[in-house]
């Protein structure tokens, strides 16, 4: 809440007239952040047209969001679900979230298969699941450990190289080499 006070300029009382508890204001915050990572694969295929260009693109927002993960929502957001974890109170809703996520990166990698961008090794839902579990990973290292001691953009390099791999990146009719 306090983060929440600074940020928003308002006083203490004044954020509780929005919101009757920091509970409901996270709630709040995770339905904004939902509505916004929904867009933002559709965004971020941007001006070429390339779902490959988009992973790279979406790599270096990662790399990003990492170096000022302390300064973010990322923190505050794991210890929320973590803490909600163990009162099992939003399985569903951690159940849904993870379903929609899943679904979305995986409409936007297919539409790399149909495009004819990719030919992948492995089905796209496993590479889908590999990136969610990297990407969460990643975000609690680097909140944990900190960006640079926890290699984020070792590890992000590394992660596009396995999925210029897995997903059989074309470049017109030829696979690009790593």
């Amino acid at each position: 809440m306090k983060d929440v006070v600074e940020e928003s300029g308002l006083s203490r009382g004044g954020v509780y007239m929005y919101y009757g508890s920091t509970e409901e204001m996270m709630l709040a915050l995770v339905e904004q952040i939902d509505r916004s990572n929904e867009t933002d694969y559709d965004r971020a295929i941007g001006a070429d047209g390339s779902v490959w260009g988009a992973i790279e693109r979406l790599m270096d927002q990662t790399q990003q969001e990492a170096e000022t993960v302390t300064d973010s929502l990322v923190p505050a957001l794991i210890e929320f679900f973590i803490n909600a974890w163990r009162s099992r109170k939003y399985d569903a809703l951690m159940e849904e979230r993870y379903r929609r996520g899943a679904q979305i990166l995986e409409a936007f990698l297919q539409n790399g298969v149909d495009r004819g961008e990719f030919r992948p090794i492995v089905p796209v839902g496993a590479v889908v699941l590999m990136l969610l579990s990297f990407y969460d990973g990643l975000m609690v290292q680097a909140v944990q450990l900190g960006p640079e001691a926890a290699q984020t953009r070792v590890g992000l390099d590394t992660m596009l190289e396995a999925l210029r791999h897995l997903l059989q990146v074309q470049d017109g009719n030829k696979e690009v080499s790593p």
